[in-house]
């Protein structure tokens, strides 16, 4: 086989696996599970934030409630929402700094100060052009309580 065929064939073939997957459906109909994003390397020497920490948000025009973060793995951690819909974010630390990005609603990056003391975890806007979400509001409008 001429090497431009087998270019051709591979390339229509590698078409035809991503239009079958973009349905975000198995074979059989049933709905796949989400892609778990990929973590932001952090810098060896900086801490980063661990734990559950909780905050009570009133002054949204949705999503009033009780909002957790929970930090996992290095460079990941799930946002939890008074309704019930969990966010999952990537994020990277390089001293007093930590960026942000939520893989599904905001892709775009948000960079924060941060700091953890007494239990409290709080951050301050540097810069975000998040303009889908309330990542801002949510995140540095109040501190973070740990649970």
């Amino acid at each position: 086989m001429r090497r431009s065929t087998l270019v051709l064939a591979l390339g229509a073939f590698t078409s035809l696996l991503l239009a079958c997957g973009s349905s975000g459906q198995n074979s059989t109909g049933s709905a796949t599970a989400k892609p778990t994003p990929t973590p932001i390397a952090t810098t060896a020497s900086a801490a980063s934030p661990t734990g559950k920490y909780q905050r009570n948000i009133t002054d949204l025009d949705t999503n009033n409630g009780t909002w957790t973060m929970q930090f996992g793995s290095v460079g990941l951690f799930t946002l939890h929402t008074p309704n019930g819909h969990d966010h999952q974010l990537t994020y990277s630390v390089s001293g007093d700094r930590i960026t942000m990005r939520e893989m599904e609603m905001c892709p775009e990056d948000g960079t924060y100060t941060w700091m953890e003391s007494g239990g409290m975890l709080t951050f301050h806007v540097v810069t975000d052009d998040c303009k889908v979400t309330l990542r801002p509001k949510v995140l540095a409008d109040g501190p973070w309580t740990r649970v």
